[in-house]
């Protein structure tokens, strides 16, 4: 049996002709080029060095067994380079985490499975190092898909860094910097129902957590220009549709009335930050009077899931099963929590969503097993909690509590 069985998994999942030290090899050379070509400073803009690492970066499929691996490994390793170099004070450090956020945010247009990518480095970088370079790449790969596109950002990779921001007391300036630019994203993703929540939810937690909170109520049109890094990511067309098309439209009174005391038992850069928005939300949308702060009705609490994994995530709630999972698999995508209602729904159609509740089972099940060999979030939930959801509530999993927005459009429609 074993020997017909191992003949089966080869013929299932062969093995690749290249390996981890290919993967190394083929990233240290357009590395080390792509730093010796470096001037330093911010110094934006496509050059041939750092296409060429754009190029080494993606080059192997990731959506096939035999390579999946592979492509994960290229940009640990190109993470691990970053690392090194952080550390003897490089100049090039700037561009490079900047160059490499760019690449993961190509890399995630082509195809959503790099999103195993983003859940990796997080977990690689200690929550206690003052400067969490590797979460900078993360949320840089978010905001370049939020100026194309802000159904594209996978917002629970972005409370798993605020979470992790906030795990130590202290707010170092480089922790500050990755919390305003998540504040930056979190603005472009405002006026819709689940960006929202992650806004509440972000106002909820700590220093870093309040501050980018603050700036995705706050942030108003862009002034700036984009700057870029890599040819292709340039060439994207900057084409928003709907509610989440960028910080022009004020926000809403609710969200405004979230900065009511969210300064309150915090330290001064939080205190700071609000004065700031204040005056910002004054210059660009003429609000003078914020509201005070109310309770969001709609908001329930749910008893907390078992054994969740990559948690926080948060999403809109889409139920399947065995008979539609198919269909729900074509037209889901990452800002989608799935729950399964059966067992033996097939996870791996839902590569491309934000992250899954499964029905209560073994944590050492297969299929648990699975999934956390894969990085991907999920949580498990009993019979009775798994009915309390509808499809279209907005759900956002931590590992101390589940809580769910109900819309009354989306009860209709469910």
């Amino acid at each position: 049996f074993e020997d017909r069985f191992t003949e089966l998994v080869m013929e299932l999942c062969p093995p690749g002709e290249l390996g981890i030290k290919d993967v190394y090899q083929r990233i240290d050379l357009p590395w080390e080029r792509a730093v010796e070509a470096d001037q330093g400073g911010l110094d934006p803009d496509p050059t041939p060095e750092r296409d060429a690492l754009l190029a080494e970066l993606t080059c192997y499929d990731i959506g096939h067994p035999a390579t999946e691996g592979l492509a994960i490994a290229a940009f640990l390793r190109a993470s691990g380079h970053l690392q090194r170099l952080n550390q003897s004070h490089h100049g090039a450090v700037y561009n490079l985490k900047m160059l490499l956020g760019e690449c993961l945010a190509v890399a995630l247009l082509r195809d959503p499975r790099y999103r195993q990518v983003a859940q990796r480095l997080i977990d690689r970088e200690d929550p206690a190092d003052p400067d969490p370079l590797l979460s900078f790449v993360v949320v840089r790969a978010s905001s370049k898909l939020a100026e194309l596109d802000p159904s594209l950002v996978d917002l629970s990779v972005l409370l798993r860094v605020a979470a992790n921001l906030d795990t130590e007391a202290q707010l170092t300036n480089q922790k500050g910097v990755v919390a305003m630019l998540l504040g930056r994203v979190a603005g472009k993703v405002r006026g819709t129902d689940v960006g929202d929540l992650m806004i509440q939810t972000l106002s909820e937690g700590g220093t870093a957590g309040r501050i980018a909170a603050i700036g995705g109520i706050t942030i108003g049109e862009e002034s700036a220009p984009s700057v870029f890094f890599v040819s292709e990511l340039e060439a994207q067309p900057l084409e928003r549709q709907g509610p989440a098309a960028g910080p022009a439209f004020p926000p809403s009174r609710k969200l405004q009335a979230l900065l009511f005391g969210i300064d309150l038992d915090q330290e001064d850069e939080v205190r700071r930050r609000l004065e700031i928005a204040k005056k910002d939300l004054e210059r660009d949308f003429d609000i003078t009077d914020l509201p005070y702060g109310y309770t969001w009705f709609e908001q329930r609490n749910l008893p907390p899931a078992d054994h969740p994994h990559k948690a926080p995530f948060i999403g809109t709630v889409e139920k399947v099963c065995t008979a539609d999972m198919e269909e729900a698999a074509g037209r889901l995508d990452v800002s989608n929590v799935v729950c399964f209602t059966e067992l033996r729904v097939v996870d791996a159609l839902f590569d491309k969503c934000g992250a899954l509740i499964l029905p209560l089972q073994d944590p050492e099940s297969p299929q648990c097993r699975r999934l956390r060999s894969r990085g991907v979030p999920f949580a498990m939930l009993d019979d009775a909690r798994m009915a309390a959801l509808s499809n279209g509530d907005q759900i956002m999993v931590s590992p101390n509590k589940v809580k769910t927005v109900t819309h009354a459009r989306a009860r209709s429609s469910g």
